[in-house]
């Protein structure tokens, strides 16, 4: 019987280090979307600067052809 009462007892210990409370994993959650969030505006950004390069590096080339 004094088995079953300390398993029982330490019963929440073990789910406590299981199992994640939703008060401490919304915040982390909220973190992590907002890092997401950034990184593919950063992204975004990238690929215009990029798609903006090839671009004017085209007109470049069009106008050294061009050039007498």
């Amino acid at each position: 019987m004094e088995k079953l009462v300390d398993t029982i007892n330490g019963l929440s210990a073990r789910i406590e280090a299981t199992y994640v409370r939703k008060d401490v994993l919304d915040p982390q959650l909220q973190e992590i979307r907002s890092d997401i969030a950034k990184h593919s505006d950063w992204l975004l950004w990238a690929q215009r600067l990029v798609i903006g390069a090839v671009i004017v590096a085209l007109l470049a080339l069009v106008v050294v052809q061009r050039s007498p």
